[in-house]
């Protein structure tokens, strides 16, 4: 997410969903690659849940235990 058009795509989230540059930033790069935000902060997470998936890290961990083959 280099360059003008990452900037922009975080700049456009910022405004539209008042979120801080920098977790816009992050959704940003969640939505480009289709990842899902894994974080503890509840303010963050409330935000960024109407633009891409969101987990606490718990989940996100139970959740990756389940692909895991052994």
């Amino acid at each position: 997410m280099r360059g003008e058009r990452g900037e922009n795509k975080a700049a456009a989230i910022t405004a539209r969903h008042r979120l801080r540059g920098s977790d816009a930033i992050y959704v940003a790069v969640v939505q480009r690659f289709g990842a899902v935000l894994v974080t503890l902060e509840a303010e963050q997470r409330f935000s960024a849940a109407a633009i891409v998936p969101v987990r606490i890290p718990e989940d996100a961990y139970t959740n990756a235990q389940s692909f895991v083959q052994y």
